[in-house]
């Protein structure tokens, strides 16, 4: 008989969308929950850009899934698989903890993507619009980034700045976009290079806007090794 599990730290539901990797490995791939019983939880085979995941009987595995817009994560192994109208599907042992991430906003992930700075200055009159100048990030987290700059800024000093995500969301394509002051907190020079990497914090963003870029953040990462 079917159930759901209920938790204090979040729950397993059917339909849910999960991540699935060898323990060892930390490469996911991608699969939903398609039945629960009481220490069993059944989901389809994991797949990866249409490539199956390969597990056998007593291999461990790392399970994660969003919900309610946090991320849990849990530790399990393979009971066996059987196949449904061609379909494979795997058995898991029920997981003893579901643990929540608590390192969501802390979770950087490198990549090279356009961004727009402006130095919010106190001369700025009410109504004016900042000037912004393109330049580029070189990570970025829930909760910053850091980001390229030809300039050295004092630590303090208080940027707005502009940029989109790309998300695939049930096949469909979008970009959101994102407006947000944020607070420098490092400014290194980088040898040789006349650059500077800089690291700013996030002041702005409400939640939601949060819970978008970790979600932008764990699907890429569930496309590499980390």
């Amino acid at each position: 008989m079917s159930k759901e599990i209920p938790n204090e730290q979040g729950q397993l539901k059917i339909n849910l969308s999960v991540k699935i990797a060898r323990s060892n490995e930390k490469i996911f791939y991608s699969s939903t929950v398609q039945d629960i019983g009481d220490d069993f939880v059944t989901i389809m085979a994991p797949l990866q850009e249409g490539y199956p995941l390969i597990l056998k009987p007593g291999e461990a595995v790392l399970g994660r899934f969003i919900q309610d817009r946090k991320s849990y994560f849990f530790y399990t192994f393979v009971l066996g698989k059987h196949k449904e109208n061609e379909v494979i599907f795997l058995e898991l042992s029920m997981p003893e903890e579901i643990k929540e991430d608590q390192q969501r906003a802390t979770i950087r992930f490198p990549i090279l993507m356009d961004v727009e700075k402006s130095t919010l200055l106190s001369s700025l009159k009410k109504g004016e619009e900042p000037v912004y100048e393109k330049t580029k990030a070189l990570d970025i987290s829930a909760g910053g980034m850091k980001i390229a700059s030809s300039i050295e800024y004092p630590i303090g000093t208080v940027f707005s700045i502009r940029f989109s995500l790309d998300f695939n969301e049930n096949g469909n394509n979008q970009s959101v976009h994102f407006v947000t002051r944020a607070l420098l907190v490092y400014c290194k020079e980088m040898e040789k290079q006349k650059i500077y990497h800089i690291g700013i914090e996030f002041i702005d963003l409400k939640e939601p806007q949060r819970d978008k870029i970790f979600k932008f953040i764990f699907n890429r990462m569930s496309k590499r090794m980390v």
